[in-house]
């Protein structure tokens, strides 16, 4: 079966099925001048909202590229939000890393934080968009997930609300942690390179975090973010089956 290239069109709502419009500037270049697309070509549009369609490939040309609109539907978010909080880490392309695994996975957003032992404060909300939309675009994702900046763990805790997780390396955390039925929103907070410091396993102790052990070897920032929103997103039933042993 060949593969239908998809095209991130904000504002498609206000589109009908059944009529033709322009894919925006950036995404008709690279449909007329990368993909080479031909008039009659098959193709799918998001909106990042939640909303997708299908359609045809009408013409391009530089000067931009028409498509024609056949069906449209709304994908429901999942009933719960896992987002991932990380620390800040040292070297952008984990961070690049983190945003590209998280949104295929279906991570809801993305919280990341100045931690005590972070070289300097986030930032690059525009280069994480463009990464996001790419992995929408590969992975069949309708919804772009949100991103967000905190200079502090302590601005963190105290602006979001949700049942905590903490990845903790500390020998004190635990390898069982049971979610309340009740939870619709999960913050997985992931600590920088050298773990937490005293005063942020405090902060999160306050908040009511649930303290998680990822095993005994010791991950990178970008694979203990991978593994605990697998974890997360598999034990609210968002990662297809769940697998056990008898």
């Amino acid at each position: 079966m060949p593969h239908t290239h998809r095209f991130y069109c904000p504002g498609l709502a206000a589109t009908a099925p059944g009529t033709e419009f322009p894919l925006p500037k950036e995404e008709a270049r690279h449909a007329v001048a990368v993909l080479r697309l031909r008039p009659g070509d098959r193709l799918e549009v998001f909106d990042g909202l939640g909303l997708s369609g299908s359609g045809t490939f009408v013409r391009g040309d530089r000067s931009g590229a028409v498509v024609s609109l056949e069906h449209l539907a709304r994908r429901e978010p999942p009933s719960i939000g896992v987002y991932l909080a990380p620390a800040w880490p040292h070297r952008d392309r984990v961070v690049d890393e983190i945003v590209c695994r998280g949104t295929e996975l279906g991570v809801a957003g993305f919280h990341f934080w100045r931690a005590d032992r972070s070289q300097r404060a986030p930032g690059g909300v525009e280069r994480w968009h463009r990464h996001t939309v790419e992995s929408c675009k590969q992975c069949g994702r309708d919804t772009l997930p949100s991103l967000r900046t905190w200079d502090s763990l302590d601005t963190l805790l105290a602006s979001e609300q949700g049942c905590l997780v903490a990845a903790d390396l500390d020998e004190g955390a635990g390898g069982m942690v049971t979610l309340s039925a009740t939870a619709t929103r999960i913050i997985l907070v992931v600590g920088p390179e050298g773990d937490f410091t005293d005063r942020e396993r405090g902060l999160l102790g306050a908040a009511g975090a649930l303290r998680v052990s990822l095993g005994a070897l010791v991950l990178r920032t970008e694979a203990a973010s991978a593994v605990l929103a697998t974890l997360a997103l598999n034990a609210a039933g968002q990662l297809g089956a769940r697998l056990a042993f008898p």
